[in-house]
């Protein structure tokens, strides 16, 4: 049992030491995102856009979705930003869809805005136009993950869009509101890791080397000792 445990202990060391390392890349890839040239949402071809630009916008047009992922304070809302083109007889329709994520706890006046466009997309009365009703946003693109994309897919078949379509009309990113002080964090996190993992590793590296060369210098020094002993029962039985 106590082997078993050795054996995880010295497996997890480089593995922290690996998982460390690449959130401190993740955090530097979002702060030269953050340093980058910012695009405005609303006047950029969805089909433009590349993992880690630097969005901006001045949010008034989103739909929520009802999709949700993580519990307490890390649950993330998903809601759909779409590209829109009117169709030349009055009407519009969606091009390009991007999934946009905010944590649930900062997601009311996110809410409240979708609830006025879904009322202007019906035409309802009471509805605010479009710029009366906004909040300021200021984020990037991530790559959407494995587990995200086939739930998306599914959430646009059931608004009708076939398989053929939800290829054409789906960005492959994910717009998200991280903050920068949050991506430092991360780096911090990422450092201690990276250094405290690395660190045992190497030392136990050294350790090993270490053990091997005193072994082989021992089997050196055993196999001198015989030979000697050997040497000395010839001499002596002639």
């Amino acid at each position: 049992m106590f082997e078993v445990i050795k054996d995880r202990i010295k497996l997890s060391i480089p593995v922290m030491a690996f998982v460390g390392f690449t959130f401190m890349i993740g955090a530097v890839f979002q702060w030269v995102s953050f340093l980058k040239k910012p695009v405005d949402l609303y006047s950029v071809d969805y089909a433009n856009l590349r993992w880690h630009d630097h969005i901006t916008a001045d949010m008034d047009f989103v739909f929520s979705t009802g999709l949700s992922d993580g519990e307490g304070g890390a649950k993330r809302n998903f809601y759909l930003i779409p590209m829109i083109e009117e169709d030349g007889e009055g009407g519009a329709y969606m091009t390009k869809v991007l999934f946009y994520e905010e944590l649930a706890i900062d997601s009311s006046r996110t809410d409240n805005i979708a609830e006025n466009v879904e009322k202007l997309w019906r035409g309802e009365s009471g509805a605010l136009k479009l710029g009366l009703y906004s909040k300021p946003f200021d984020g990037f693109l991530r790559k959407m993950n494995k587990k995200e994309k086939p739930v998306f897919r599914l959430y646009l078949k059931k608004m009708g869009y076939s398989d053929s379509e939800i290829d054409d009309v789906l960005c492959p990113y994910v717009l998200t509101d991280v903050k920068t002080e949050g991506i430092g964090r991360r780096f911090c996190i990422g450092l201690v890791c990276f250094l405290v993992g690395g660190t045992i590793t190497a030392v136990w590296f050294l350790f090993k080397k270490k053990q091997a060369r005193e072994e082989e210098t021992l089997n050196v020094y055993s196999g001198v000792v015989e030979t000697d002993e050997e040497m000395q029962d010839m001499y002596f039985r002639g």
